[in-house]
């Protein structure tokens, strides 16, 4: 049995870390590329040796950057390891970034959360700037695509390459209590799926027009319903639009019934950072909780279900339903290597780091604040792992706050269940609600119309 560390802690409210800004994800449709052995085996044996790597460092990239780069000095240290650090000029960054790439210029290799240096990622993909890393794939005998959730690598493909290697990913998990359905009158066994749930929503915003849905900060509504709802706006690989069908307009009502709590961040009074979803949830000042506090790190989660349950409450968790019934996930951190590298051995090296079981498998508990959840299948067991070994059993309001491991366990394979995975793209649908569909959403306009400007919007975006 595992020793329990048991730790008092005593925690101001942490400054929340704004969300971006209102964005799509799109999920790749690209029938995934078998890795041909024979095919591909000479090309990671032709690259050169070299003495040299060169990353850069940014405020989203160095939690994972700098334990990672720390291996690669370990395992190759006659190679120069360069950093450039932009942690305070983050809007230098994107557009440096930017402009580097399109000219052949840059780091080795591209880390990125979100890929939120770019208003679309797959414009830039569509440049092919990236290299395919089936060629290196196809080579390495040491490395096996079989250990990884399948789902969220293959998002990484596109018009047949791989160009984006995943490193780790999210879904949207809910999280309420039996008591607060209840005394809401939201019926538990509509939550599951999009019909029910945002039948439920409506419901309930009419009956408290005072209280916010979810634990929010600014447009968090239209975070969880996009990409969540699975809908898709843009093929990329045919460029044609997927909008104007049932279940988009059913999107569309949906946000529509919950527009108008969208437009502020919500103010909460929680007494811990830790547990401040557990804190709104029971004050009755939200029904759900979800987001980056709940989700971003399995130690979110067990202190938030933990601190509900040692006060008394049954919590109920379950993933935010999709309209098609799809399981959706979306990319968080990914890593691309420029195919202007002078470097390409070497960035690839560093990107096998990332997708190593000492980067996958990284203790949350021990200071990081966020972690996201491992693409390396083995590494589910030691995020489980740490924490019990950590266990969070912690004193809140005098009270030892426990989650057990069967729920840890639950919650991390509902997690990897998925069958759908999103790339962020936060350009094009951010003008296109921004723009042309909030008339429809503040009931000026009709949805025919709304829906017709969105369309030519978009057809000229495509064509551009």
């Amino acid at each position: 049995m595992k020793t329990k560390k048991i730790i008092s802690i005593i925690l101001a409210i942490l400054a929340i870390l704004p969300l971006l800004a209102a964005c799509t994800e799109t999920k790749n449709d690209s029938e995934p590329q078998k890795v041909d052995d024979n095919k591909q085996s000479g090309y990671l044996e032709a690259l050169p040796e070299t003495d040299k790597l060169v990353l850069y460092r940014t405020t989203s990239n160095y939690y994972l950057l700098d334990p990672a780069v720390k291996i690669f000095r370990q395992l190759y240290p006659d190679v120069d390891v360069e950093v450039i650090d932009f942690m305070d000029r983050s809007q230098e960054y994107d557009t440096l970034i930017q402009t580097e790439i399109s000219s052949g210029k840059g780091p080795d290799l591209l880390l990125t959360m979100d890929a939120s240096e770019f208003p679309d990622i797959y414009k830039v993909m569509d440049t092919e700037v990236f290299c395919d890393l089936n060629d290196f794939l196809g080579g390495d005998p040491d490395f096996d695509l079989g250990d990884y959730n399948k789902v969220v690598m293959d998002s990484g493909i596109y018009k047949g390459k791989r160009y984006i290697a995943p490193i780790n990913y999210y879904r949207d998990i809910l999280m309420t209590t039996e008591e607060t359905l209840s005394a809401a009158g939201i019926d538990p066994g509509n939550i599951r799926s999009f019909d029910g749930l945002t039948g439920e929503i409506k419901k309930y915003l009419e009956k408290y027009a005072s209280t916010k849905l979810v634990y929010n900060q600014q447009f968090q509504y239209f975070h969880m319903l996009f990409p969540w709802s699975g809908v898709d706006y843009i093929d990329y690989e045919t460029k044609t639009l997927n909008i104007g069908g049932e279940d988009f307009k059913k999107a569309m009502e949906a946000y529509k019934d919950i527009y108008a709590q969208d437009g502020e961040p919500g103010e909460f009074n929680g007494l811990y950072a830790y547990f401040v979803i557990a804190d709104a949830i029971r004050s009755g000042q939200v029904a759900f909780g979800r987001g980056f506090l709940l989700n971003a790190a399995l130690k979110f989660f067990a202190n938030n279900y933990g601190a509900l349950a040692a006060d008394g409450y049954t919590p109920v968790y379950f993933p935010f339903p999709s309209i098609n019934g799809e399981k959706v996930a979306k990319v968080i951190d990914m890593a691309a290597i420029l195919i202007a590298s002078q470097n390409k051995l070497n960035a690839y090296r560093f990107v096998k780091i990332l997708l190593s079981g000492e980067i996958q498998g990284i203790n949350d508990t021990d200071g990081l604040l966020y972690s996201y959840f491992p693409v390396l299948n083995a590494a589910i067991e030691t995020k489980i792992n740490n924490q019990l070994d950590y266990e969070i059993v912690i004193l809140y309001e005098g009270k030892v706050v426990s989650t057990p491991e069967e729920i840890l366990r639950d919650y991390m394979a509902m997690v990897a269940d998925i069958d759908s995975c999103h790339l962020l793209v936060p350009g094009p649908l951010a003008s296109l609600f921004a723009n042309y569909m909030v008339p429809y959403f503040a009931g000026t306009d009709t949805y025919e119309n709304c829906l017709g400007n969105s369309r030519n919007y978009l057809e000229l975006y495509l064509s551009e």
